[in-house]
């Protein structure tokens, strides 16, 4: 429109903008606004008391709580704004006041109220985006995941793409599906690489996944963040075995060193992290007992139990190098507290039935292995399929409950387990290695030697 063809619109503008201009200099000469600029210029104290004042005095300006409750949720004073808010019971409170009651009710737990504000903002004002966000986040803090990320798949569309997304990372997290978590954190990562938000929560869902390392790509890595990366070096260096037995021992050895220098730098730090110390430690008595340093395991478990009550795990470590140390009965004692913790545990259930045998309590040595044996079927089947395939635990605890009896003088019964074993099974080599001590209990050295050959030519790299 070309105001210059008419005059008459012109200066109606033009006496608009003049009026406007005047309604704001007024404003800006009220008590309320010169508040508020107190407020801006770093005053807060000073601007919520002059509110306060006005609100006791009875002020007429509805928009004073409305600010009050802005300032006081601002700085940190929940509760106080929520009071303020409450009080004023302002049917149609501004976008500002109302969005700040909300968080305020979040702040103090209040979500069903929390909820209920943003449900407001989302009719009241749809095209602003961070009501969709914030309701889904209180939904969120309230525990109905679902109805959070259905708001932000049906009612976020204004909403900023980063913000959305990790609101939904977050109910994603609190539904407790991780793998979820991660993947909307590491959109949200690609959307803004520089997020602290998204980069922290990644970080954090990794080292929970036991993933520290995958962690400390992300964030700069912790004291803690080390201790992780390290305790995962303990569990490689027992899973993983490199092909030449020579270097069997590498990958322990290199988790024990780093454990001594993070234990070490922890120590001298200005201030000790006594709690991450003892958690370090822990993790180096599961380390010597995999590195065969069993006399270094049972002191060092034994020095950290002065300290307290030791975990489930460190005490199937304790109960190995115990039983390593001829010290049977100290052994059986762990291995029964950490199958009272999880009774299923295979390692610590051969533990307890090795340990049996050393104490010749064969009573129990029989029990712990038909049970072991019981336990460990034949075959192994696909979870989705009629697919099966041989079960290796099956293997091994039928030749130990075979030659437990041996150990035990019950010659006879051991024989005839080995015997029917190796007839349905004639090229396994453990078998075959199993029947020359059955045969040599027997009294029979030829047949023994003879069977001892033909194991040798099953694996003839084996040293054994």
């Amino acid at each position: 429109m070309n105001l210059a063809a008419t005059p008459g619109k012109a200066a109606c503008l033009a006496m608009l903008a003049f009026a406007l201009g005047m309604q704001a200099a007024d404003a800006a000469d009220s008590p309320r606004e010169q508040a508020v600029l107190r407020a801006r210029a770093g005053d807060r104290a000073g601007a919520e008391a002059a509110l306060q004042a006005m609100i006791a005095a009875g002020t007429p300006d509805r928009l004073v709580a409305m600010d009050l409750t802005t300032l006081l949720q601002q700085d940190g004073k929940s509760a106080e704004a929520a009071a303020v808010f409450d009080r004023a019971a302002d049917p149609a409170p501004p976008d500002y006041a109302l969005l700040a009651a909300t968080r305020a009710y979040r702040d103090l737990r209040r979500y069903d109220d929390a909820a209920r504000l943003a449900r407001l903002g989302l009719r009241r004002f749809p095209d602003d985006g961070v009501w969709p966000v914030l309701l889904a986040l209180v939904l969120t803090d309230g525990g109905h995941t679902d109805a959070a990320l259905t708001v932000l798949r049906q009612q976020a569309g204004h909403a900023r793409p980063l913000e959305r997304k990790l609101a939904e990372a977050y109910a994603w997290r609190r539904a407790g599906d991780d793998w979820a978590a991660l993947r909307a954190y590491g959109e949200a990562r690609q959307m803004d690489p520089r997020n602290a938000e998204a980069a922290a929560e990644s970080a954090a869902i990794l080292a929970g996944l036991r993933g520290p390392y995958g962690a400390g790509a992300i964030v700069a890595p912790s004291a803690s963040l080390h201790a992780d990366q390290a305790a995962t070096m303990v569990v490689w260096g027992e899973a993983v075995h490199p092909p030449d037995p020579a270097h069997r021992f590498d990958g322990t050895d290199a988790a024990i060193a780093r454990l001594d220098a993070l234990i070490a730098a922890q120590r001298e730090a200005a201030t000790p992290d006594s709690a991450l110390i003892r958690r370090m430690r822990l993790d180096r008595v599961v380390a010597y007992r995999d590195r065969v340093r069993m006399a270094d395991a049972a002191a060092e478990a034994a020095s950290l139990r002065s300290d307290g009550e030791l975990p489930v795990y460190v005490r199937e470590a304790l109960a190995d190098a115990l039983l390593y140390l001829h010290r049977p009965e100290e052994a059986a004692a762990e291995y029964d507290a950490v199958l009272a913790a999880a009774p299923q545990d295979e390692n610590a259930r051969y533990g307890r039935f090795y340990a049996a045998v050393e104490m010749e309590d064969f009573t129990r040595a029989y029990a712990g292995a038909d049970a072991l044996l019981a336990d460990s079927p034949v075959w192994r089947y696909a979870a989705d399929g009629p697919a099966r395939y041989a079960n290796p635990s099956y293997t091994y605890a039928a030749l130990r409950a075979a030659q437990v009896r041996l150990w035990g003088d019950e010659v006879a019964d051991g024989w005839g387990r080995l015997a029917r074993l190796v007839k349905a099974a004639p090229a396994n080599q453990a078998l075959r290695l199993g029947m020359t001590g059955a045969m040599t209990a027997r009294g029979w050295p030829r047949a023994a030697d003879m069977e001892a050959h033909i194991a040798a030519s099953l694996g003839p790299d084996d040293l054994g």
